[in-house]
């Protein structure tokens, strides 16, 4: 007789902060769920050490696997807290990401990138009945907007391997996730430089550089870097008086973006940078009309650590 399957959309996924690198924070059901989209697993990313025997005559000889860990990319939908003040339910993977959280309750909360002190946590996730967790887990957040469609942050993900095992798979509760609105003129607003441009999309590459280490007394994933870029697709005005990016890419002028995505207190997520770079423009078609495509890179001030910030109010 076969035995039952999997399906692909048989997929639960918790994730909770770490008190402990590496040690297993054991997120509940209850309060650590995460509402995934795009969900995929690499259950076990190794390297490999060649023995390369000396043997009288030819064939391959066995190799030691090194370096065994795990690597997990998702979306997860751009949308707030519920209630303006609240933490969204996906604050905690933010944190994972190398951003700071700063709450100010019945108003909003702040994610900021940091460059040290980044914290981790612990993902488990269930492939009907497999269970797979991965510790000490840090990841690289990107977000993907597109006129018409759901927006997503992008996650891109390692963690320290451990043996997966059969376990009964929970049943999160996701009533603390706020339903998403499309990106559209009536959900959405942005501006570049202070200027209102009909937006297409914009995408955010994942930004920080996260790496798997196991050295001598050293096993961990590490954020050992950040560099924000991406790319930005709007109609192309009648005049460039009134948006002329060939300009601003060859002035090098840093130009602040702001995008704020909902309207009504509890559902609203801001995106701001403050000083963004123009590449080199190309045009591009989008229902007959023209627009500029623009690739993006996202700076910071003197004041560091400031070249990207989530507002979820």
């Amino acid at each position: 007789m076969p035995g039952e399957f999997i399906s692909v959309e048989d997929v639960a996924v918790l994730a909770k902060i770490e008190t402990t690198y590496g040690t297993d924070a054991v997120p509940g059901a209850a309060t650590d769920g995460l509402l995934t989209n795009g969900f995929t697993i690499r259950p076990l990313e190794a390297g490999q050490a060649d023995r390369a025997l000396d043997r009288p005559g030819f064939g391959a000889d066995p190799a030691l696997l090194v370096g065994s860990h795990v690597q997990t990319s998702f979306n997860i939908e751009v949308a707030g807290a519920g209630a303006a003040g609240d933490v969204p339910a996906y604050g905690q993977l933010l944190r994972m990401c190398g951003f700071a959280e700063t709450n100010t309750p019945a108003t909003d909360t702040v994610y900021d990138p940091v460059s040290s002190g980044f914290e981790s946590g612990t993902l488990h996730a269930f492939l009907k009945d497999q269970k797979y967790a991965l510790t000490g887990f840090r990841a690289a957040c990107g977000v993907t907007l597109s006129a018409q469609d759901v927006p997503r942050f992008n996650f891109n993900g390692l963690g320290l391997f451990n043996a997966p095992a059969d376990g009964a798979a929970p049943s999160p509760d996701f009533s603390a996730y706020a339903d998403p609105v499309p990106v559209e003129d009536a959900h959405t607003e942005f501006q570049l430089g202070g200027v209102d441009l009909p937006m297409v999309s914009l995408t955010i590459q994942p930004g920080q550089n996260v790496i798997y280490e196991n050295i001598v007394n050293q096993e961990c994933v590490a954020i050992n870097g950040r560099s924000y870029s991406g790319s930005l697709s709007v109609k192309m005005d009648e005049l460039l008086a009134t948006f002329d990016p060939v300009a601003l890419a060859r002035a090098g002028t840093l130009q602040s973006l702001n995008l704020i995505h909902g309207k009504v207190a509890g559902n609203i997520v801001e995106i701001s940078a403050p000083a963004v770079q123009l590449g080199a423009p190309t045009t591009g078609n989008r229902n007959g009309d023209r627009t500029w495509e623009i690739p993006l890179t996202f700076t910071v001030t003197d004041a560091v650590d400031d070249d990207i910030q989530f507002a979820i109010r």
